[in-house]
């Protein structure tokens, strides 16, 4: 999830659903995409309005469901793509 349009390689637009922060507050969600980081395609990356949203939050549980394997070490984190050999 991210408030950045240009993070998108593939974006569409929507006005439909809405996600949940702490303190019980909500965002409006105003579209969906693809964002590629390094070596990874993450689909189904929500596009939030929000002038408060500090960090773009990316969803380990759904990244592990899409079939990449994610692998924490210290300060680092990298995954991999079942794709890849």
């Amino acid at each position: 999830m991210t408030d950045d349009p240009s993070k998108f390689v593939k974006f569409t637009r929507f006005n439909d659903g809405s996600v949940s922060f702490g303190g019980n507050t909500k965002r409006k969600i105003i579209g969906k995409g693809i964002v590629e980081i390094g070596n990874l395609t993450i689909k189904d990356v929500s596009l939030v309005k929000s002038q408060s949203l500090n960090y773009n939050l990316i969803s380990i549980n759904q990244l592990c469901h899409a079939g990449y394997k994610i692998c924490f070490q210290g300060d680092k984190c990298s995954g991999t793509s079942k794709d890849l050999k």
